[in-house]
């Protein structure tokens, strides 16, 4: 498992787009096996959910900086099997956890689009309850952490 975050310049931050993307991946012959979306009060609509984040978004005007942040977690093709739609959303919460996302907006879809099953997540940055942005700055270690506790790997 490899997770990587991918960049987005603040003039080109558009949650609505990145999650729609994340749930219909069908563009250029990608697949799209499962998306979901948690943290928000309507935790089963995906479309009631974008809306929900851009709302809280446009609540903090004063940042200049982005307020969604895109992260892509690889696997590898041999640890396929093992993945279940149980095991995506664990992943996925512990990731939010790490970051500090847990309370945060966020929608997530599983891609097969590649050699590698992949994971797209786009948090809202901005809290909530708060209404203001929390840094998503975690040592890549704890990454390390994660995905030794989430023992996808099969041993051999």
């Amino acid at each position: 498992m490899i997770s990587k975050k991918v960049g987005i310049a603040p003039q080109s931050d558009n949650y609505a787009k990145l999650a729609a993307y994340i749930a219909d991946a069908g563009h250029g012959g990608e697949k799209c096996l499962m998306s979901w979306s948690a943290g928000c009060l309507g935790d089963d609509d995906y479309q009631n959910g974008i809306a929900e984040v851009l709302d809280v978004q446009a609540l903090n005007r004063r940042t200049q900086q982005c307020k969604t942040y895109h992260l892509v977690i690889s696997f590898r093709p041999e640890d396929e099997a093992t993945l279940t739609p149980e095991l995506f959303t664990t992943i996925e919460r512990r990731f939010a956890a790490a970051l500090g996302y847990e309370e945060h907006q966020r929608h997530c879809g599983v891609h097969k689009n590649t050699g590698n099953l992949h994971m797209h997540i786009a948090y809202n940055m901005i809290s909530i309850e708060l209404s203001h942005g929390v840094r998503g700055c975690v040592k890549s270690t704890l990454f390390q952490e994660i995905i030794n506790a989430m023992q996808v790997r099969q041993s051999t």
